[in-house]
């Protein structure tokens, strides 16, 4: 009786750390550490997401030192949004010659070797070239992602995610393309972050119809609104897929009580809303490793495009990993959400 009980405990344990059997562990477990911000890395999320996957990628904008308005744009991201890393650009308007409003794409270097690849739409905060959060792109891409960057500098009203469609689906049919027939538009992702969070939440509802008409085959399937700008108040309403929102703890552009009644919403598809502690406006621009927002974007995409227990174990059951992860505060889900099993 008593190795049962030991035997149980162990289990428990192992399950809440993450290592029972078919939870891959690619990288080893790091430590919960704590920024000067109260920004938490080592997370339950953050082992199982936060790190490059298997393919080494490319992407067809090149990275390039940024010219004066985003180096000041930088300083902002370390002086006051608790950004660590060394940023770079891509070049466009007003630093460079580049068009303001454009789609990139990153993804797997070796696709010509691949079959069909899922796909992540993201669109940047307003203002924000592109370039400086390459360093997601390329995180996302190397575990097997087509990410579409689609940006008009205002990034705001949603057409973002219509652009994004649009080149990805030209690619998709031009021979001469490295994405041609590696495009699996059936499994995609909408995620954005500030006006691009805003964004995605109206590629999520009101104009889904009208892109997924206009561009069969295209299936979005699940939406992460990362810190989200001011939206078209009926939107949530019209959510028509799972939505996980994050807000920050410190966030004064676009505050946890602005986003949180349109998080309740949502009533007719599932939806969560975590607010990652000690997060500024920018933290989310930040390296991939330096807080949860990347990942989360990730186990998400796993959730609703491979349904992998790691997953299941964050989001669904009673006993949700998301409301205990030490990244997180706040947390919540819709009944919708909580009904999932």
């Amino acid at each position: 009786m008593r190795l049962k009980k030991f035997t149980a405990t162990l289990a428990a344990s192992a399950l809440a750390f993450g290592l029972t059997a078919g939870v891959a562990q690619a990288e080893p477990q790091q430590p919960i550490k704590v920024d000067s911000q109260g920004v938490v890395t080592g997370s339950h999320i953050q082992n199982l997401y936060s790190h490059m996957g298997k393919y080494k990628t490319v992407s067809t904008m090149k990275a390039q030192d940024c010219g004066l308005v985003y180096k000041i744009y930088a300083k902002i991201l370390e002086k006051d949004h608790n950004n660590k890393m060394k940023h770079t650009c891509w070049g466009t308007f007003p630093d460079g010659t580049k068009k303001p409003a454009d789609v990139q794409f990153v993804y797997p270097e070796n696709i010509a070797e691949l079959g069909k690849l899922p796909v992540i739409i993201y669109t940047p905060g307003i203002g924000a070239e592109a370039g400086l959060t390459e360093h997601l792109y390329h995180m996302w891409a190397s575990h097997g992602y087509i990410v579409v960057v689609t940006y008009t500098f205002l990034n705001w009203t949603g057409y973002t995610d219509v652009q994004g469609a649009a080149s990805l689906f030209a690619e998709s049919q031009n021979s001469k393309s490295p994405l041609f027939g590696h495009v699996d538009a059936t499994k995609t992702i909408l995620t954005g972050h500030s006006a691009g969070g805003g964004s995605t939440e109206s590629g999520s509802s009101w104009l889904l119809p009208q892109v997924e008409k206009k561009y069969p085959g295209l299936k979005v399937v699940a939406a992460v609104p990362l810190q989200p700008g001011p939206s078209v108040g009926f939107q949530p309403l019209l959510s028509k897929v799972p939505t996980f929102y994050l807000t920050g703890e410190k966030d004064t552009v676009c505050f946890d009580w602005s986003i949180r009644p349109r998080y309740k919403m949502n009533k007719n598809v599932p939806a969560w809303i975590a607010m990652v502690k000690g997060a500024p406006h920018g933290q989310e621009m930040d390296d991939w490793r330096n807080s949860a927002f990347a990942a989360s974007v990730l186990a998400f995409a796993d959730l609703y495009l491979n349904n992998t227990e790691n997953a299941r174990q964050i989001f669904f059951g009673p006993n949700y990993f998301l409301a205990k992860d030490a990244a997180f505060m706040k947390v919540e889900r819709n009944d919708k959400a909580a009904a999932l099993k």
